[in-house]
């Protein structure tokens, strides 16, 4: 990965040169990796953390459902501050504020310190999406998708590296970990300082007018039949993806054991970790041969089944083996998603829209993950177990149903 962008040419971004600014993508890819393996570092311990302060699985949806709320509320003002003064400032601000919410979970002695901690976390997340618009900022329209294929392949590395070394670490400390991602967190902030390029502010009369014409494209988009379409496929996604992995760890936790132990942090973690690696080779190798035997419709239908299957085969065993299967399916249904959904859109609107669909999708996953843990908290917290499994799994066969029976091939 670095060698595609190390490139021996280093040409003004703002060119025509497909070549990316080494100088510029090197630091932006080691910093969008260490705070992803912050939070690769946090995930799989933050169930089993809440609960040994007295969470419930009611109360850990809530405050994933607050995190999410907090992130969805900040976002598009560290968004219009980061145009405003600059990417590199505000990126700053937001790992400085992810850096005090790690040490105040790492201090956390009660429920109330674990909520101001992830709420701070929520509110200061917006850096990835600042991440991603340096990267948009210092790239030019042809190689604009390998900077962000950038981005995405660094939040996958992190993601993955910082879950393998959560699940080695929390058999020392369930602490440990979180205070790793502290450390990791400042060297962040000091790479930041010293090595990443300022990005430039953009001036507000043009924000503006941005805003204006993005607002009644939006519009325009909407009324169409198969935008809708399409949003109720991925909200159907979302919200039951949503519901399973918020209480994935409740779920093992109470189901399942390993050499004489419940499902715990070290457990999970290392389960995130071999999800991050398969995201990564379905991404490389399976993503390409299944496009050439589906087509778009079929392609999402089959992830439908994928996710169905592995939903309710998961829900509804006791044995590991096919536990192991069921996520199996699960995990490589969720890798082709988001992708082929994305590419869905593309297919059906001008190419001078294409930043706003990921406005859109970004909008949505927010709202789902701020109802989904609740939701699936609520069921839990009942003992609703089949329930869950099941609601899950409708959603999954729905969102199969409504795309075999609403979407439309592009040349019909």
């Amino acid at each position: 990965m670095i060698k595609s962008f190390n490139s021996k040419r280093i040409k003004c971004n703002q060119g025509t040169s497909t070549d990316l600014n080494g100088a510029v993508m090197i630091p932006f890819f080691i910093i969008v990796s260490l705070d992803a393996a912050c939070g690769g570092l946090i995930l799989p311990l933050l169930p089993f953390y809440s609960i040994g302060l007295g969470a419930t699985p009611f109360l850990l949806g809530l405050l994933l459902s607050v995190e999410a709320l907090s992130q969805f509320c900040m976002a598009p003002w560290i968004g219009r501050l980061s145009d405003r003064y600059g990417r590199k400032p505000i990126l700053m601000g937001s790992q400085c504020g992810a850096l005090i919410s790690f040490i105040l979970l790492a201090c956390a002695d009660n429920i109330l310190f674990l909520f101001l901690a992830r709420i701070l976390f929520g509110l200061t997340a917006g850096n990835l999406a600042t991440a991603a618009a340096y990267a948009a900022d210092h790239s030019s329209a042809s190689n604009r998708r390998q900077a962000i294929g950038i981005f995405s392949a660094a939040i996958g590395l992190g993601m993955m590296t910082g879950s393998a070394i959560s699940g080695m670490l929390v058999d020392i400390s369930i602490t440990l970990p979180i205070w790793v991602a502290a450390v990791l967190s400042f060297i962040s902030i000091m790479t930041t300082r010293l090595f990443l390029l300022g990005g430039k502010a953009i001036n507000n009369v043009v924000i503006s007018e941005t805003k204006l014409q993005n607002k009644m494209s939006l519009r325009a988009l909407l009324a169409l039949p198969v935008i809708r379409v399409i949003l109720t496929i991925l909200l159907l996604h979302y919200l039951s993806y949503g519901m399973f992995a918020s209480q994935l760890a409740v779920f093992l936790s109470e189901r399942f054991s390993w050499e004489g132990h419940a499902f715990g942090a070290k457990e999970l973690g290392f389960i995130f970790t071999l999800d991050g690696a398969l995201n990564i080779m379905v991404q490389l190798f399976l993503m390409k041969k299944l496009s050439q035997f589906f087509s778009e419709k079929y392609l999402i239908v089959f992830i439908f089944s994928l996710l169905a299957i592995g939903y309710f085969t998961t829900g509804m065993t006791h044995h590991l083996g096919i536990l192991a299967l069921g996520l199996l399916l699960i995990s490589v249904g969720a890798a082709l998603a988001r992708p082929s959904f994305v590419s869905a859109f593309s297919l059906h609107i001008p190419q001078q829209q294409q930043g706003m669909v990921m406005g859109i999708i970004l909008s949505l996953v927010s709202l789902t993950d701020i109802t989904a843990p609740v939701i699936a908290g609520f069921i839990l917290h009942q003992g609703w177990l089949s329930v869950w499994v099941m609601v899950i799994t409708a959603m999954a066969i729905l969102g199969m149903i409504v795309t075999l029976t609403r979407l439309k091939t592009q040349n019909q």
